[in-house]
Order: structure tokens, then C-alpha cells, then sequence
């Protein structure tokens, strides 16, 4: 898991992007 710039904790390879939206 990775932390992006919106905080919330993300599942992805592009930190700082939301894949669940």
C-alpha cells in the first residue's frame, strides 16, 4: 500500500492518484 497526497491510504503503482475513484 502506498500513502498518496490526498492521505488516504491507496492500492496502485502512481502514488499522489486515487484508483478507486
Amino acid at each position: 500500500m502506498l500513502v498518496g497526497s490526498t492521505g488516504r491510504v491507496e492500492l496502485g503503482s502512481r502514488p499522489g492518484t486515487d484508483p478507486h475513484s
